[in-house]
């Protein structure tokens, strides 16, 4: 078997990323051409082609290394840095190639032939050649292949182009959506593949290009280049949440008129393409502008030029604009005018949900003056004040803020004039909410530095010990057992402690998670008391869910962890997932929980965390990601006996493993202790623990809440030192921690030849030291923890309602989602969602059926609100619901379709706000599902606009494609200039499919409204029965007239009107009539080819026939 293009997906010779260490999921596809594809794993050997050893050398050594088994053969090649490996380097089905001279391989690879396997796109035939079994470099090898390009339309600009429709490629392969509107994406996109769009750009100027992504990594990017390899714009890729879930991503392209050839590169791979429009953007060139004063305040939208930016309505304090979607190597320039020459404070107000971005302050020279870390300041619009410091000469000038790591928002930036500290000067009055710690020596040192320990108190090995489904027992057994006291056997025991490696005793700590469900009587859930002294001892609380499950995973949490704030002011912030559900762990990350155990399987993996568990009962502490500890556990279940189980020699292997230097946290959790007989066995263990002849005090007895604060005060704690004589000043300004945080205790060690003769610490509750191994402790508690009452939520699902095939969700505050990702409905299938504000409708492949029930899963899908994301679901129940059509007026808000095909939802500035759809193109369409009571024709109202003079028209249809009315957009003279249209619509009764088929391009819509104006045909059973049959139109259709005969029982004042398509009145008549059988004729020669209605009135009762003039 052959392995084609090859060199494409490992990314090329001569890539950034050497071959070797290439580190991909292997796997078989099939690329456009029905070729298999393979990729590189870092632990697989992989057949190979002849290009991709051009230039390499054999490396015996590595080849060693490998150690690969004799029935493989294979062998390491080396060029620069650059290494690959192979196994039997030959394919017997490639195109022709002509070689220069034989390659060279180790006789002992056995390798007999080589070929450059690649699709043969018009030579026949093969050749091999026999390998010299000389050592050498593989030499230069020609190949010969013909190409005929693929011809196609030049796709027009402004416009949008499907993904699939390219002109040519490198590496991507084309699949199904599942992006709203079907069809086809290109997937498998990698580092360095691309893809070619042949584009005719109606004129020159800037456009906006927006990219329809989809991805769950967060490092992709694609570059847009001109055919020269020009960068145009680049935008990087976000992690949407999954390979189908989409977002539409924005860049900014300067193009020149006419025809041309636009690449789409991926500077690093790893997301889905649906596909790319090109729209007009309003020019970024310098302007002409007055100079912004510094000292002063400046907008950030008041930039003279930018690069890749965009402007959007900002949440800050304020109002107004901001600028965002800044990626890496972006900018904007200001034009400012100084003052006076010197040094001042910049300060940034910034926004992101991100740690890494970076942002620089430059001169017109292109020097860095100064930089600003981007701290995660909770959201997009959760903005703060970063300073930095510049200095500046006096006069006009411009400063450039470039985004060394994108990833922020901008709202101004002000600058201020800054005095510089003289460096020696130790603070006497410690800042707000620092602690500074002064450390004398008996000399004077020539180095002093501080640094926080890996462990609290410098230990080397921790355990963590949970009691699950706590309750009442747990609190008089393993509670009095550790802190002292009598417990439930009757016996009185001593406090169980160890010491914080400074002289003072600590008491060894178990930490209790709480739900109202426990597996034993007497939750202690419902004992206060207790939880309140238990908590008042250290002893930490955790959140095991109200109800020990539950389909509302927000509330499960929330619920809970309000009610032990308000009966014992503890807020818990470390959690315990009931019986593996999934759902929880996403909710307890996005609420700031520090710290998740379980024994996961499902749960992490359904909620997305499934990497950053810590596996097998322990946590590195040096590796561990600290922003989502996740950390398996030991069952300690049935241990409760004479011999322990097996729980010593669990204890046993977590020393061996702690004994190389390694600092481990272990975790293991229990439902018991609790009966009396077991208080001995507990303390039996507890003995084993503290006397264990490798602990000699090296151990860290921690509650998880302790252990999370603790690396969550080490990492946000701002430390600075100032060495002055003999004394070092150790400055911790804890303004940067949580305010959810209560624990803020800080194990410090200092490094230091000389000797310490004393420690101060001022600011904190208390400390210690251990003059010897230069340890300072320092205790801080924070008695202002914020209430979680006062938290931001998340929108909450209040109701959903089935009606045949489509859900009703119900919001308590508006959403903003796009896709079904995330979505599933057990036994049924999710094919579109349609909706705005609090209400959405997802429509199903088949009617709901009873039982069926809704799951949300947060990690997939993108629903958002509040600043906050749509939290998981998991079976949801559903009750029955319907919308019926009456009458009456029914508006359906346009952005509420079941489906669509090529239609945005936009931003509306028409009555009421909200959304409405547009960049409709000639054959698009929305679908809408309506359930009509009764039969009839009802008037259609339908609120558009168009920037067109000569508007557009669409149609109405049924689910059968068949024609209901067509109707004429008029010219509004703007995209948000608004007017309602009417046209008469005959629609049967029960739930159908409408849809609005878009005959031309260049409208919108804003909403559709059935039933208001014109009544039903038949608005009053008996009489439009009998009214029917006495008024007839014929012949229809007709090419000119059209005649009307009105029977002998409709008399008095009779209205007969003529009304077009868009629902215009265009003829009246109306006579008196008697008993005597009337007919009328009326003209339509003077009207377009068309569908048309004759109304008729008398006697209260509104009857409309249909006709057609062709």
């Amino acid at each position: 078997m052959g392995f084609p293009n090859l060199v494409a997906t490992a990314g090329g010779i001569g890539s950034e990323k050497p071959l070797w260490e290439t580190n991909q999921s292997f796997r078989k596809c099939r690329d456009t051409e029905a070729l298999e594809k393979y990729e590189f794993h870092l632990d697989k050997g992989v057949k190979t082609t002849s290009k991709l050893l051009i230039g390499y050398n054999y490396d015996a050594a590595k080849t060693s290394a490998l150690n690969l088994p004799a029935s493989l053969e294979g062998g390491a090649f080396r060029k620069a840095t650059e290494k690959a490996r192979v196994h039997r380097a030959e394919n017997p089905n490639g195109s022709t190639e002509t070689y220069s001279q034989p390659y060279s391989f180790p006789t002992a690879l056995n390798i007999a032939k080589v070929d450059l396997f690649e699709r043969d796109y018009g030579t026949t035939g093969a050749t091999t050649q026999a390998a010299s079994a000389t050592h050498g470099a593989a030499t230069y090898v020609v190949r010969t292949q013909n190409v005929t390009p693929t011809t196609s339309t030049a796709k027009p600009i402004p416009g949008l182009a499907q993904a699939e429709a390219f002109d040519a490629m490198q590496g991507v392969q084309r699949e199904t959506t599942g992006d709203t509107g079907g069809g086809q994406n290109i997937g498998y996109v990698d580092d360095n593949d691309w893809l070619d769009y042949r584009v005719n750009v109606a004129s020159s100027g800037t456009y906006t290009l927006n990219l329809r992504l989809a991805s769950p990594n967060t490092n992709g990017v694609v570059e847009v280049r001109n055919s020269a390899g020009s960068v145009l714009g680049s935008a990087a890729v976000p992690n949407t949440g999954g390979w189908q879930a989409y977002a539409t991503v924005k860049t900014t392209v300067t193009l020149p008129a006419g025809e041309q050839t636009l690449r789409l590169h991926a500077q690093r791979g790893g997301w889905n393409l649906n596909w790319f429009e090109g729209v007009n953007s309003t020019t970024t060139a310098i302007t002409t502008s007055t100079a912004k004063p510094i000292p002063g305040l400046a907008q950030a939208e008041a930039f003279d030029a930018m690069q890749g930016v965009q402007r959007e309505t900002t949440g800050d304090t304020g109002g107004g604009q901001n600028i965002g979607y800044v990626d890496d190597n972006d900018w904007l320039d200001y034009r400012v005018n100084v003052a006076s020459s010197g040094t001042y404070t910049l300060n940034l107000r910034l926004a992101s949900p991100n740690t890494n971005g970076v942002v620089e302050v430059r001169n017109s020279a292109g020097s860095v003056l100064g930089s600003a870390a981007v701290p995660n300041t909770g959201g997009w619009q959760a903005y703060a004040t970063v300073k930095t410091t510049v200095t500046l000469p006096a006069g006009e000038q411009t400063l450039r803020l470039h985004a060394q790591r994108g990833g922020w928002n901008l709202n101004w930036f002000e600058a201020v004039s800054s005095t510089s500290p003289a460096a020696s000067i130790v603070p006497t009055t410690p800042l707000a909410g620092s602690i500074t710690v002064q450390v004398k020596f008996a000399s004077t040192p020539t180095l002093a530095t501080a640094s926080f320990a890996d462990m609290k108190y410098d230990k080397s090995l921790g355990f963590l010990f949970v009691a699950d489904d706590a309750h009442l027992a747990n609190y008089n057994l393993v509670y009095k057992v550790l802190n002292g006291g009598t417990a439930i056997d009757g016996k009185t025991y001593p406090r169980v402690t160890y010491t914080d490696g400074a002289g003072n005793q600590v008491g060894y700590k178990w930490s209790f998670a709480i739900n109202d469900k426990g597996d034993e009587p007497n939750s202690v859930y419902t004992q206060y008391p207790q939880l309140k002294e238990m908590v008042g001892s250290g002893f930490d609380l955790m959140n095991h869910t109200r109800s020990h499950g539950g389909f509302h995973r927000y509330e499960e949490i929330k619920d809970l962890e309000k009610e032990i704030f308000q009966n014992t002011g503890y807020r818990t912030r470390t959690g315990v997932i009931p019986t593996a559900d999934e759902g929880f762990v996403s909710s307890w990350m996005q609420e700031g929980y520090k710290f998740v155990g379980s024994t996961f399987g499902v749960a992490a993996s359904r909620d997305g965390y499934d990497a950053y568990v810590n596996w097998n009962d322990r946590a590195f502490v040096k590796s561990m990601n600290t922003n989502h500890l996740l950390v398996s556990r030991f069952n300690m279940d049935g241990m409760w006996q004479a011999d322990l189980g097996s729980a010593d020699t669990w204890v046993d292997g977590m020393f061996a493993a702690a004994a190389n230097g390694s600092k481990i946290m272990a975790h293991a959790f229990s439902h018991g202790p609790g009966g009396a007989t077991e208080t001995q066995y507990f303390k039996q263990f507890i003995d084993y623990v503290k006397n264990h002849p490798s602990n000699n005090d090296k151990v860290w007895i921690a509650g998880t809440q302790e252990f999370a604060e603790y690396y969550e005060t080490k990492e946000n704690a701002v430390k600075s030192e100032a060495l002055s004589g003999n004394t070092l000043t150790i400055t911790l300004d804890l303004s940067k921690v949580s305010d959810r945080n209560k624990l803020r205790d800080m194990s410090l060690l200092v490094n230091s030849p000389a000797a310490i003769s004393s420690v101060t610490v001022t600011g904190a509750d208390s400390f210690s030291f251990n003059a010897a191994t230069k340890l300072i402790n320092i205790y801080e508690a924070n008695e202002n923890v914020s209430s979680p009452f006062n938290d931001p939520t998340p929108p909450q699902i209040t109701s959903v309602m089935a009606s045949g095939n489509q859900l009703s969700i119900t919001y308590d505050k508006a959403v903003i989602q796009s896709g079904i990702a995330g979505y599933e409905v057990e036994g049924n299938t999710v094919t579109g969602i349609a909706g705005s504000g609090t209400t959405w409708l997802l429509s199903l492949q088949n009617s709901w059926t009873t039982g069926q029930k809704l799951t949300y899963r947060m990690n997939l899908g993108n629903a958002a609100g509040n600043g906050l994301k749509v939290t998981s679901y998991i079976e949801h129940p559903v009750e029955i619901g319907t919308t019926t059509i009456t009458g009456t007026s029914n508006r359906i808000e346009a952005e509420r379709y079941t489906s669509m095909s090529g239609v945005q939802v936009e931003t509306t500035t028409d009555a009421g706000a909200g959304q409405n759809v547009g960049h409709i193109d000639a054959n698009d369409w929305m679908n809408y599902s309506v359930n009509v009571s009764s039969a009839g024709t009802y008037t259609m109202n339908f609120r558009v606009a168009s920037g067109y003079s000569t508007g557009g028209r669409f149609e109405v249809r049924n689910a059968n494609g068949a024609v209901l009315a067509t109707v004429v957009v008029p010219g509004t003279g703007g995209w948000q200039s608004w007017q309602a249209v009417s046209a008469p619509v005959a629609l049967t009764s029960g739930t159908q499919t409408l849809q609005l088929f878009a005959l031309t391009a260049g409208w919108n819509i804003n909403w559709l409204e059935i039933g208001s104006g014109m009544n039903l045909v038949k608005s009053a059973a008996v009489k439009a029965d009998a009214f029917a049959v006495n008024w007839n139109v014929f012949p229809n259709p007709t090419a000119d007239r059209v005649q009307v005969t009105i029977g002998s029982q409709i008399t008095g004042e009779v209205s007969l009107e003529v009304i077009n398509a868009a629902g215009k009145v265009i003829k009246r008549n109306t006579l008196k009539k008697t008993a005597e059988e009337v007919l009328q004729t009326i003209s339509l020669e003077d009207q377009t080819n068309g569908m048309y209605f004759i109304r008729i009135k008398a006697k209260g009762i509104t009857e409309v026939k249909e006709i057609i003039k062709q």
